[in-house]
């Protein structure tokens, strides 16, 4: 993993916190905008390093953007907690790994938040969705995090289109969630991680996702009504698919290869 190569291209910024609408302003590094669905404020073109965040968003309902940032050297790249209506679009998140949480973008507490076209490496968690509703992590190149997107105690949420490399533990896991979309990812190279593992999490479609060189594609623990549809997964080191504890669990149509054991089910009924 390099450094990007537009570096340079970035302004240098204090570490900003934003608590309530009226801080959206160019002190704490917004360009533009007016907090609109039409004309959101936006955040662009900076450089955060060295802070516990690089920036907080708090506490607000006004339409953002914060776009073609880069933030690296924190304790935690992007904070957006108690936010509704904003976006994180085609920024570097890069190794905030230094003293705090050690986690990429972080959302708690949040509703119809996108994540979008973001380049994260090198963290605990990469994408962190906690207590959020609504939410859409889509486009994303996640590489070399202990989790690549973690969900919990989170609904109505999509995770598409995202490439996932190198995650050590896990690609995708959601732990006691409801209702959420694991649709079309490239997860590969996870010599020693899980593809997507479902723990207490209800009403989930893992469709048409892609994996190879996992420990296992799926691992299903205490979940219901789970549709895993169309998935393709080569080089698995252990089952396809692991169920333990659930029920009502649809598993069809995946294409399986070089794989030890196509599923394997434990004290589940359905």
């Amino acid at each position: 993993i390099a450094v990007p190569s537009n570096v340079a291209a970035y302004t240098s910024h204090t570490p900003v916190i934003i608590t309530g609408d009226g801080a959206f302003t160019p002190e704490n590094g917004v360009t533009s905008g007016s907090g609109t669905q039409l004309d959101p404020y936006v955040i662009e073109g900076w450089d955060f390093e060295s802070g516990y965040a690089g920036i907080q968003v708090v506490t607000t309902s006004a339409h953002f953007v914060i776009r073609d940032i880069y933030t690296h050297n924190n304790g935690v790249g992007i904070v957006l907690r108690n936010v509704t209506n904003g976006t994180v679009l085609s920024s570097e998140v890069y190794l905030n790994w230094f003293g705090w949480d050690y986690w990429g973008i972080v959302i708690d507490d949040c509703t119809m938040v996108n994540i979008f076209d973001n380049n994260i490496s090198i963290h605990d968690r990469g994408i962190y969705v906690r207590s959020s509703t609504l939410c859409n992590i889509s486009g994303n190149n996640l590489s070399m995090d202990n989790y690549g997107i973690c969900l919990e105690d989170s609904t109505n949420c999509v995770m598409s289109g995202n490439t996932i490399t190198q995650s050590y533990i896990s690609a995708v896991q959601l732990d006691h969630c409801e209702d959420n979309t694991v649709h079309e990812n490239s997860i590969t190279d996870l010599d020693s991680g899980q593809a997507v593992v479902l723990q207490n999490a209800n009403g989930v479609m893992v469709s048409k996702n892609y994996m190879s060189h996992a420990v296992s594609a799926f691992s299903v623990v205490g979940c219901h009504d789970v549709h895993i549809l169309d998935n393709v997964l080569e080089r698995s080191e252990a089952s396809g698919a692991y169920v333990t504890g659930s029920h009502d669990v649809i598993i069809q149509n995946n294409t399986l290869s070089e794989v030890f054991s196509a599923v394997e089910v434990l004290a589940s009924e359905n």
